[in-house]
């Protein structure tokens, strides 16, 4: 065994002496070091000072050092660290060794797969605990990549009931087992729902589960589990987002889903390209304070909100308020309409309820900044600001982060007559021809949304989700011209 932690190789040896205390352990080949830079080979005399960054060395209990021989695995089962790289894991373990293969974003968990793939032999196989997110999104997409390019997969499990496999875990993770091998189009991968508590799962459980995994290419409405199975040629064409395969709580509700989104193809369709781009994000942390007004249409819209307002009079300044009692005079000027939050809005339609955003300095700013703490910005920032938000005008927007369980979320797209700059909690849809804008937002706000967001919504986390760009890239709601004055009715 090798840990990068001191305490955790002392602890490790403690509890296999702790075993047998009438034992005497010899050697107990627990090294501290960095794993990442482990390889198939022979060390001699221990590990030296060349592969961590302190000498690590292999001893017997009468301190004499001998030689160790790493050799490729038949098998490698693992629980890797999840780690991400933010958290600034890359001062301690070396992330630039396997980063041509997982990529630079992933996180310690995709260079501990690549780990394992330097240790097993051609046809080996690989059993490991992995964060969910190995399924979908940008940041994995080469570790994936790798996976169902260069390994074949049998098997991947995911908990329903529980967060993951992971004891008390709250980052969701899957079960996959596969081989080292290349696969081939024809060959197909077991998709299994485990729908039983972990916690609560008896010998026998385990057994039965195991049995029907191997034995059966598809069950619904077991207790224990349910059962998909799929070519390598079918998976490959949502490599984006492999959620489409498990995503949910029930395959028979994914068979619904399926069934229905293969209806549609005739006449909704995927986005055109570069459909989609961010909302201003306000940079940097703060200065959402004093830029954004707020429009009071529900308590929980100005929560969060340090400027707010009620009422929205033509040809007349805007009263703000502040949390604080304090009452700030806007001239409609220094104003470009916006919208800072979906929620509380619970009409498609928010040509007459938007919010709205500071474009220039204005005459209340020192004040302001100086009742929410913030340092008042340059003559730069505003030069900036301008550029900013004029590249994310649009008529339609789409949630950016949503919490689907909330009772202050009505709503999912929203049209406006005018264009607005909205903030990054919204996704900007580029979409110029007003006729075609409204019958998108019809159907970003309609079943055919919500049963493909289910399916292939990100899990990692809990109830708050974050639609990316690669999400709706996935899903058919772009309708043929014929329908759009319909949806417009609607």
């Amino acid at each position: 065994g090798a840990d990068i932690m001191p305490f955790a190789v002392h602890l490790t040896s403690a509890n296999l002496a702790a075993m047998d205390a009438g034992t005497i352990i010899e050697r107990t080949q627990i090294i501290q070091g960095d794993s990442i830079k482990l390889k198939p080979a022979f060390y001699p005399s221990g590990i030296t000072g060349h592969l961590f960054p302190q000498p690590a060395k292999a001893e017997t209990r009468d301190e004499d050092l001998y030689d160790i021989d790493l050799k490729p695995m038949d098998v490698v089962l693992m629980n890797p660290p999840f780690t991400k790289v933010e958290r600034g894991i890359k001062h301690f373990v070396d992330m630039e060794l396997f980063k041509p293969k997982c990529g630079g974003e992933v996180g310690l968990w995709g260079h501990f797969i690549m780990l394992a793939d330097s240790f097993l032999k051609e046809d080996g196989t690989f059993g490991g605990v992995i964060p969910i997110n190995v399924l979908r999104g940008r940041e994995s997409a080469k570790v994936r990549k790798h996976l169902f390019e260069k390994w074949t997969h049998l098997y991947i499990l995911k908990p329903t009931y529980n967060y993951g496999f992971s004891e008390w875990s709250e980052y969701r993770d899957i079960l996959l087992i596969a081989r080292k091998q290349k696969p081939l189009d024809h060959y197909k991968v077991k998709f299994c729902l485990v729908k039983k508590d972990l916690t609560l799962l008896a010998d026998e459980d385990v057994k039965l589960i195991a049995d029907l995994v191997k034995s059966k290419n598809k069950i619904r409405n077991h207790e224990l589990v349910e059962i998909d199975t799929h070519e390598i040629a079918e998976i490959k064409k949502h490599s984006i987002n492999m959620m489409w395969f498990c995503g949910g709580v029930s395959l028979s509700d994914r068979d619904r889903i399926v069934n229905l989104v293969k209806k549609l193809e005739k006449k909704l369709h995927y986005f055109p390209e570069n459909y989609f781009r961010e909302g201003y994000r306000p940079v940097p942390k703060g200065v959402s304070q004093f830029l954004f007004l707020t429009r009071n249409l529900h308590p929980s819209r100005i929560e969060k909100a340090f400027l707010r307002f009620d009422e929205d009079k033509a040809k007349k300044p805007i009263v703000a308020k502040s949390p604080l009692g304090a009452d700030y005079s806007i001239e409609r000027g220094y104003l470009t309409p916006s919208l800072r939050t979906s929620v509380g809005l619970s009409k498609m339609g928010i040509t007459e309820n938007s919010d709205y955003i500071f474009h220039k300095a204005y005459p209340d700013l020192s004040r302001v900044c100086r009742a929410a703490g913030q340092d008042v910005p340059d003559r730069a920032f505003w030069q900036h600001m301008s550029s900013e938000l004029e590249l994310v005008k649009t008529q339609i927007v789409v949630n950016h982060r949503i919490n689907p369980f909330s009772p202050a979320t009505y709503l999912n797209a929203f049209y406006s007559d005018y264009e607005i700059s909205p903030s990054n909690q919204m996704n900007v849809i580029l979409e110029r021809e007003p006729t075609r804008a409204k019958a998108v937002c019809t159907l970003l706000n309609s079943i055919l949304f919500f049963s493909q967001f289910f399916l292939l919504k990100e899990e990692s986390t809990g109830r708050f989700i974050n639609v990316r760009f690669y999400d709706l890239e996935q899903m058919r709601l772009y309708p043929d011209p014929d329908l759009e004055r319909e949806l417009l009715r609607l």
